[in-house]
């Protein structure tokens, strides 16, 4: 048995482990399987963190083996998780607008009333709108076909911002996304009864 380890840079990490059996197996058996993964969230500092995290609850093709949070307020952060859990019984332009945050937050789930609880405590000063980077990568490794990406050398400067950097190819960087694409999947995720 070989492991296959996927590393995805975002702000929220993700790491995707599946085992192979064998010499190979067909794209269509592996594709069965649900990845496994485990979730490392700064949740709490932004509002697409929680936004990620819902749609790989509701995804059947992740396992998530483990969520953690990894700076600053720890504890809070765990908190805010353990809101979010109870419901378990790449690209600036996807913004999650009013119309779909409204049919969001108007399920009235443990998951729903979790994202509507945090957003309002995110846009106290109010305006904003969320811009949904991490759960692209949540909804990358459900369906690459919703980010297509390409080989860049990236760095993470001083102040934690990610910069593209010179020397070999180091991440594979999703540039282009169809923001209509990606929110008909992850709305009829949030959405599904």
């Amino acid at each position: 048995m070989c492991g296959h380890l996927r590393l995805i840079a975002s702000a929220l990490l993700l790491v995707s482990s599946f085992s192979v059996v064998g010499r190979a197996e067909s794209s269509a058996s592996l594709s069965k399987k649900s990845e496994k993964i485990i979730i490392d969230t700064d949740i709490g500092s932004d509002i697409d963190d929680a936004f990620a995290v819902a749609l790989a609850l509701r995804s059947p093709e992740v396992d998530i083996l483990g969520i953690t949070t990894d700076s600053g307020d720890t504890e809070g952060r765990a908190k805010i998780l353990d809101r979010m859990l109870g419901e378990v019984d790449s690209t600036g332009h996807l913004r999650l607008d009013e119309i779909k945050r409204s049919a969001i937050f108007a399920q009235g789930t443990p998951l729903s009333d979790s994202l509507t609880l945090l957003y309002h405590q995110w846009n106290a000063a109010g305006g904003l709108t969320p811009v949904l980077y991490d759960a692209m990568t949540i909804a990358y490794i459900i369906d690459p076909s919703l980010c297509p990406v390409q080989a860049m050398h990236i760095r993470v400067d001083d102040k934690g911002m990610t910069r593209v950097g010179s020397g070999p190819s180091n991440v594979q960087v999703c540039l282009h996304s169809d923001s209509d694409t990606f929110f008909r999947f992850y709305m009829s995720r949030l959405l599904a009864p």
